[in-house]
């Protein structure tokens, strides 16, 4: 992920930066609210939009899992940087090939200096995908890259995660 990723900036023309995944839907103006915003701003690196949840037309028990990428995290499913900014981190790690890769690139850049701001006016429809019973132990073994992260940014680490056991393996661990 973050390699074609890396593809795709190093084809870009842009000085801004837009990352959305393919499971989501950009939702009014998405791009033009972007470029206005840090326009607006331009002492920021970066800045991350609202992720709403398409509601299933009958709960699922998954669904609680898919309502944490409403919760701000640094996602690429909807963040805009700077291509300065984004050159100057490095671009995205390619170590962490399936998960994590985001939130290392926004630590980066933290740490370096820069800072990523919210804009809830920056909107994507993020499809709630059926069936995904295994979301969760999905999500388990993709934390695999933590001990990598946690490795390059301590601190942030500790911040914004807090610990490597979310409540649900913590359960689990628990039964």
């Amino acid at each position: 992920i973050p390699a074609k990723r890396n593809v795709g900036v190093s084809h870009a023309r842009g000085e801004i930066l837009a990352f959305i995944d393919d499971d989501c839907r950009p939702c009014g103006n998405w791009i033009p609210n972007a470029a206005a915003f840090l326009d607006a701003n331009p002492k920021i690196a970066g800045v991350e939009g609202l992720t709403i949840i398409e509601k299933p037309e009958m709960t699922e028990a998954s669904y609680r899992q898919f309502k944490r990428l409403e919760r701000q995290g640094y996602r690429t499913n909807n963040i805009f940087y700077r291509r300065t900014a984004f050159s100057e981190a490095g671009q995205f790690d390619e170590r962490f090939s399936v998960q994590r890769e985001d939130l290392d690139l926004a630590f980066t850049i933290i740490e370096r200096g820069g800072s990523i701001a919210y804009n809830d006016n920056l909107q994507v429809m993020h499809a709630f995908r059926r069936g995904e019973r295994w979301d969760l132990l999905k999500n388990c073994i993709n934390r695999r890259f933590d001990p990598l992260l946690y490795r390059k940014h301590p601190r942030l680490y500790r911040k914004h995660i807090r610990s490597p056991f979310p409540p649900g393996i913590a359960a689990l661990l628990a039964l």
